[in-house]
């Protein structure tokens, strides 16, 4: 996976967030469907973080298996083809919101830079000193979760390799160690989208000229 759907998330995610920050005196409506884009991009997020958990599940119970081990075994690598599907399909998505973001904040700026009243501008630059922690925490969480995603990826190709050629109770036993740790970073990268969800939250709260959040 050359290009990590988290890396392409968090270019999407920087283009959601740099827009609103020109919409402070213009296009209301533009912002509400900035705070659109933010709910699908949470949406994929959530979709992503269900199958880390089904696939885990899937995981876990070959890894305890005291029944049919090639009906565990089958089900596990169906929920890795799963996982690797999401991540392709949720990428090629991210990256069509992508260029239309992209559209639309070159539209923004080219608003922000006709804008002539010195106090509109200072209240502009306000409102971005206001956003920029939250803008970073949904940076950060996001680059995160690419970090700790493909290796997590790797990880379970890994066992499905070694476990179709050791599928055995000598086989699994010594894949406990890998289980355990890609247990460890699947949990890792869930609080990771968890931490960018909570951050795209509060946001769109901001942004939405209905927002509670909205200052």
């Amino acid at each position: 996976m050359k290009r990590n759907l988290f890396a392409v998330l968090a270019v999407v995610a920087v283009c959601l967030i740099s827009s609103p920050l020109a919409l402070a005196q213009k296009q209301a409506g533009r912002a509400e469907k900035v705070a659109e884009g933010i709910t699908r991009m949470q949406e994929v997020l959530n979709q992503v973080k269900g199958q880390i958990d089904t696939t885990l599940t899937s995981l876990g119970a070959l890894g305890d298996s005291q029944g049919d081990v090639v009906k565990e075994y089958e089900g596990f690598v169906k929920e890795v083809k799963k996982t690797d599907d999401m991540a392709k399909k949720a990428r090629s998505a991210a990256e069509k919101a992508k260029g239309k973001q992209e559209e639309y904040l070159k539209a923004n700026q080219q608003d922000q830079a006709a804008i002539q009243n010195e106090e509109l501008k200072a209240a502009m630059e306000a409102r971005r000193a206001e956003l920029e922690p939250v803008i970073e925490q949904i940076r950060t969480s996001l680059t995160s979760a690419k970090d700790d995603f493909a290796p997590w990826m790797q990880d379970l190709n890994d066992l499905k390799l070694y476990l179709g050629n050791s599928l055995n109770p000598t086989g699994i036993a010594g894949a406990q160690p890998l289980i355990e740790k890609c247990n460890t970073n699947g949990a890792k990268v869930k609080a990771d989208i968890d931490a960018a969800n909570t951050a795209m939250s509060d946001l769109s709260g901001r942004i939405k000229p209905s927002g509670g959040g909205a200052k």
